[in-house]
């Protein structure tokens, strides 16, 4: 069975759906991903391996990467140790790709506590979970203004986040 998302359009289908387990929230990223032609941005705790580290999704934010010099993509995240240490592909491409992909930890006072995760594209799709180490959440492809919100909210985060040590390049 398909997912009830598949048939979406980024910008037309307004409908939300519900997402259970990581899996579905990784398909829905990955759709919204490919279909996204500007900026993709996600705030996530550790760039989830089972979310963003699979085929689908690195290479819908390469092909995003290099279809135009504007296209954006930035990430969010709490601690990027995990996936440094596990050989994430979505880290090795933001280091290929560094004028177009970029990796930042939140702030120090955005680090304690809970936090939730989102993938924005294009500022009209929306793939939300209130809590960001669980996999519930919705995704809606046509949510203007959630996507304002969650847009103004990275948006304040990124100019509070400092650049990732872990995301460096070791040359031996």
């Amino acid at each position: 069975m398909a997912d009830p998302w598949h048939e979406s359009v980024l910008g037309r289908d307004d409908a939300e759906y519900p997402l259970r387990g990581f899996d579905e929230v990784g398909r829905a990223a990955s759709t919204l991903a490919d279909q996204c032609v500007r900026e993709l941005r996600v705030l996530t705790p550790d760039l989830e391996s089972r979310v963003y580290d699979n085929d689908a999704f690195v290479e819908a934010a390469k092909r995003l990467a290099l279809s135009s010099r504007f296209a954006r993509l930035r990430f969010l995240v709490v601690d990027s140790g995990p996936a440094v240490r596990s050989g994430h592909r979505l880290i090795t491409l933001a280091r290929k790709l560094t004028t177009f992909i970029a990796v930042r930890r939140v702030g120090p006072a955005s680090r304690d506590g809970t936090i939730d995760a989102f993938l924005l594209a294009d500022d009209r799709g929306l793939l939300y979970r209130s809590l960001g180490d669980r996999p519930d959440g919705t995704v809606c492809f046509n949510a203007p203004l959630a996507a304002r919100v969650q847009a103004a909210r990275f948006d304040e985060l990124w100019a509070e986040s400092q650049t990732d040590p872990d995301m460096r390049r070791l040359h031996l």
